[in-house]
This record gives structure tokens, sequence and C-alpha cells, in this order.
């Protein structure tokens, strides 16, 4: 979702000056980077059309992966994010289940992973969508100098768009009513 093939913001030059990254990932701390909470707060209407990659993991430990929007992965702030999946998922199943998840966040020209304690937020009223209030545990950074990542996983939007301005819109008014 960064417009730039050159990894220009701070956290990553300081990974890669420090010597720490040699293309595995590094983890950046517990809150989420001033450059993804820009493409993510809620207060932003136009989101980046980019796949947010949700993975869970199973009582076998086995993963799974649902695909979501940036109109479904909403944050509040630097430490809370709001997750929204569709209710018949096996995803949403493990997720209300075990309360933890990692979000794959394409950040070129790296990934972040980012790990969530997650908690359904009973009161929300889409039919078809589970709503869920994450807190940040760890976010790391997965970067190669020999090889980054150039271009990323992107939806056709034109058949969902309008669904998920429709449910971003229903989050971005419940996240304005928790704001003090």
């Amino acid at each position: 979702m960064n417009l730039s093939p050159i990894p220009n913001f701070a956290y990553q030059q300081n990974i890669l000056t420090s010597g720490k990254s040699k293309g595995m990932s590094t983890s950046i701390g517990a809150s989420l980077p001033d450059n993804v909470l820009e493409k993510l707060i809620f207060s932003r209407e136009n989101r980046e059309n980019s796949v947010v990659f949700l993975l869970t993991v199973d009582q076998n430990e086995f993963p799974h992966v649902a695909l979501l929007s940036p109109y479904q992965v909403v944050a509040q702030n630097h430490e809370k994010i709001f997750l929204l999946v569709y209710r018949k998922s096996r995803s949403q199943v493990l997720l209300r289940s075990r309360g933890r998840c990692t979000l794959i966040f394409q950040d070129l020209p790296s990934v972040l992973y980012i790990v969530l304690n997650a908690k359904r937020v009973n009161s929300w009223e889409e039919n078809d969508e589970a709503l869920y209030s994450a807190s940040i545990v760890d976010v790391s950074m997965d970067y190669s100098e020999k090889s980054p990542l150039i271009s990323d996983l992107r939806f056709q939007e034109e058949h969902v768009r309008d669904h998920y301005q429709h449910s971003f819109g229903m989050l971005k008014a419940h996240i304005e009513r928790l704001q003090p």
C-alpha cells in the first residue's frame, strides 16, 4: 500500500541501517507505524485498494487465511484496530474461539505482521459481518534488501466497493461514538 518502491520510512531505515534485517522479520514494537495508521485510520474515507491478509489457526494449529479489504481493517489509534469479518467464514469462527490473529499488511517494499488479541463486539448489528475490537501485541516488519517487494495484491473493486463503503461508514460511525 506504499506508493514508493524505495524504503523511505524511519522505522525501515533504522532496521536497514542497524544491520538487524537480513531478510527475516524484525519486531518494530507494539503499535502501528505512523504511515500505516495514516492509511487505516477511521477518519480516512478514501482507502487504498490492497488486500490485507487475516491469519488464524485452528485447533490443530493449521493456518487459515481470510482476505480483507482496507475498508474492513480500521484503526482507532496506534494500538487499537477494528476488523470486519464475514460471519459465516471459518476465519471468523476461529477468531471468535481463539481470540488471536495476525494481519499481513502490504507496506511496499516490505510487509508488516501485526499480531492481535481480538474480542467480538456483540453490539454490532451488521448482518453478514462480525465486528472485532483488537489490541496490538506486536508489529514485525519483513524486508529483504536482496529482493524487496515491488507489487501488492489488489481487489477487483467494482463489484464490492459499495458494500465495503457501506460497512465502513457504519464502522466509522461506531468508532466515532467511542471517541472521548
